[in-house]
């Protein structure tokens, strides 16, 4: 998960999907024959997961310092 996804969980702000617990989820491949529950709990964190990234693409990079004053006063 890259530090701009990490803000956007963050800001979100959500109960169950934090960082610490998308990290723990998005990458486990549990089988539904298996272990159903996880199976479960990892198609969901997989599918916010999922919206995250979209939303990262699709957000302006966010300025700050200098950057930010200098696009602010051209």
């Amino acid at each position: 998960m890259t530090d701009r996804e990490k803000k956007i969980v963050k800001r979100l702000n959500h109960s169950l999907y934090t960082v610490e617990y998308l990290e723990e989820w998005i990458n486990r491949n549990d089988n539904v024959f298996v272990n159903a529950p996880a199976a479960l709990q990892a198609m969901s964190a997989k599918g916010y997961y999922e919206a995250v990234k979209k939303m990262a693409a699709s957000e302006p990079p966010r300025m700050a310092g200098r950057e930010a004053v200098e696009r602010l006063f051209r």
